[in-house]
């Protein structure tokens, strides 16, 4: 008994068991010792989508955690995409709908002519009459230019059918690589001569850069399939994409190749407007002898 007065006196001043004559127990209130902000009584889908500051998940719950936020940001960047091309292509197509008819480019008087005694030999003429009194053989409708040479139209009438798809397949060249790269690609499918290839590649990189909204949205709505459409009405029996081009680029394409399809006076895989066909040539490019006009 001394001895435990004697300890109670040593400690009384620490042990608060030793300042009380008699132990009393500490009531039972029901709540735990663990600290209530330290509970985690979220839903599942709460620590999974909702609760973004969390870090309280196990490795399963944070792969799905991010994969679900990956899947939502994915949606929403294709989301936007698709409302931006579908703004810029109605922008694009307003401004092709504005621009000057093509149809003078292939309508016009004057006449690009060979000389039949040395067929390598091109002139522009005022006129079919002013040709003929030269002696010249007219080979296509509009003035002459880089393409106006017996390789070429003979190129362009053999990939009539073709033409157009072939060109199509350099297209991801216009945004993935250089200019020299076009051209290549163009001279590989097509055949041309390198002159008249530039004026392709600068028909593609005009379209690609002023009608790019208009022709993902025709390739993604699925009218890419085919370069012509019922009932387009105003673009004259082209899909959105064929019509930017030819409205916004085809001015400088005419000007700079001198030949096109129309101007040689045969049918493409594209559907034109009839009145667009040259009636001038003197030469039926389709079933053309080609040693007898000197094209070899």
């Amino acid at each position: 008994a001394n001895e435990d007065q004697n300890t109670r006196q040593a400690y009384g001043a620490t042990d608060p068991i030793a300042r009380s004559e008699t132990w009393e127990p500490i009531p039972d209130t029901g709540k735990s010792d663990v600290d209530e902000d330290d509970l985690d009584d979220r839903g599942f889908f709460q620590k999974l989508c909702c609760d973004f500051f969390s870090m309280k998940r196990n490795q399963s719950e944070r792969i799905v955690f991010w994969s679900l936020r990956v899947m939502l940001a994915t949606m929403l960047v294709i989301y936007v995409f698709f409302i931006y091309m579908l703004i810029g292509s109605r922008i694009e197509y307003n401004r092709a709908g504005r621009a000057p008819s093509t149809t003078p480019s292939f309508t016009t008087k004057v006449v690009c002519g060979f000389d039949p005694e040395n067929p390598s030999n091109f002139q522009t003429f005022e006129g079919k009459e002013l040709a003929h009194l030269a002696g010249y053989t007219i080979a296509h409708c509009g003035a002459c230019s880089q393409c106006s040479n017996p390789h070429d139209i003979k190129t362009y009438v053999e990939t009539r059918k073709t033409i157009a798809d072939s060109s199509k397949q350099c297209g991801p060249y216009v945004y993935l690589g250089t200019k020299d790269d076009v051209t290549d690609c163009l001279q590989k499918k097509i055949g041309f001569t390198r002159d008249c290839t530039m004026c392709w590649t600068e028909d593609m990189i005009s379209t690609g850069k002023n009608c790019l909204s208009t022709c993902l949205t025709t390739l993604f709505s699925g009218f890419m399939t085919d370069n012509n459409i019922a009932g387009a009405g105003d673009q004259g029996w082209l899909n959105a994409c064929v019509f930017c081009d030819e409205k916004i680029s085809g001015p400088g394409f005419v000007a700079c190749s001198g030949v096109a399809r129309r101007r040689l006076g045969i049918v493409s895989e594209i559907e034109r407007n009839p009145e667009e066909q040259c009636q001038n040539t003197d030469i039926d490019w389709v079933n053309v002898d080609w040693e007898g006009i000197g094209f070899v």
